[in-house]
């Protein structure tokens, strides 16, 4: 294994190599901005584009991609390269896992790297222990976009829904604000086919939500995954269901506290999230009028003077950075 912590020894010293004539990179007789690649770069370069050009498949060529990587970890023409070299000499594939899982805990950010894997694990056909290896990746940055896509492709490709969900809720204790792993709860919850999505769970879910806002109510994480899901699959009754169980919040709690405000009255999220209930509201006011024993009129009525008030409030005290928006949110629903 060779890595860029080790001394570099030009491919023109090596005796393997000595049949191969090197290919300069050509940049044209004025390039206007000509990077400034390291000697070491240059000189490997060289060697893979004689090798490429020549379709050279050989343990060799395998190397020298290799070593590529530690100077290039994006190189995407090395890596198809490279897994077109696996391809046509039938390598044992788990060894080229065993580099990958190394190469991962430097390079752990770079997207050809997760594509790749993603290629070998195809070829494998098999999950082999993948799960248990984003979960270590995870492990130190819980918020790798690489990382949760492909463990996303891997719970698709071979239907590993089962405990995912536990997985989850273990990184959501762990920290709360981590809006990858609320984005992975309802890629589960919302696509998993172990999770049929009817009006039981989506409460069960609203449940969870309100138990992570009682942990932080300036959280934005929770009340997110809250209106995605109900813009998605809630029903008139659990818009109604969260309007009141976000004013039983605010009306429970004092306007102050003997550590000082009071946690749910000055969380812009809420407030936020009310906006989008009256939006709701607005948009099914027959339905939600049979549920309160209101006539539409009087619903929709009451929806834009709740907008208006909250939106103010949103505007100049709460979100003030996004006032504007506040004001065209007022304007966009009183006009409905």
């Amino acid at each position: 294994m060779e890595t860029t912590e080790q001394e570099y020894i030009p491919y023109s010293q090596r005796p393997d190599w000595a049949d191969v004539t090197p290919i300069a990179q050509d940049d044209g007789p004025n390039p206007i901005a000509p990077i400034a690649y390291t000697d070491d770069y240059k000189d490997a370069m060289g060697y893979f584009r004689a090798i490429s050009r020549a379709k050279e498949i050989s343990l060799r060529a395998l190397q020298l991609t290799e070593e590529i990587f530690w100077l290039n970890p994006g190189h995407y023409t090395a890596w198809a390269y490279r897994l077109e070299i696996l391809k046509q000499m039938n390598i044992d594939l788990h060894s080229e896992l065993e580099f990958l899982d190394e190469f991962a805990e430097y390079n752990p950010k770079t997207y050809q790297l997760w594509h790749h894997r993603r290629e070998i694990i195809t070829l494998l056909g098999e999950p082999l222990k993948e799960l248990d290896f984003v979960a270590t990746v995870l492990a130190d940055d819980a918020k790798n976009f690489h990382a949760w896509a492909y463990r996303q492709w891997v719970i698709r490709h071979f239907n590993l829904w089962d405990g995912e969900l536990a997985f989850v809720e273990k990184l959501i204790d762990e920290d709360v604000r981590n809006n990858s792993v609320w984005n992975q709860r309802y890629f589960v919850v919302t696509r998993g086919s172990t999770v049929a999505l009817n009006s039981a769970v989506v409460n069960a879910e609203l449940d969870y939500c309100f138990q992570q806002i009682a942990q932080a109510p300036s959280n934005e994480c929770p009340w997110v995954y809250m209106k995605g899901l109900l813009h998605k699959f809630g029903s008139s009754q659990h818009w109604v269901t969260v309007e009141q169980r976000i004013h039983a919040l605010i009306a429970e709690e004092p306007e102050s506290t003997d550590e000082g405000l009071a946690k749910y009255r000055p969380s812009r999220h809420l407030w936020g999230t009310l906006v989008e209930v009256q939006a709701a509201k607005l948009r099914c006011a027959d339905e939600v009028a049979k549920l309160v024993q209101e006539t539409p009129e009087a619903v929709t009525s009451k929806c834009k003077q709740e907008v208006q008030a909250m939106c103010e409030m949103l505007g100049k005290e709460l979100d003030p950075i996004r006032q504007k928006y506040w004001q065209f949110r007022t304007h966009q629903l009183v006009s409905m």
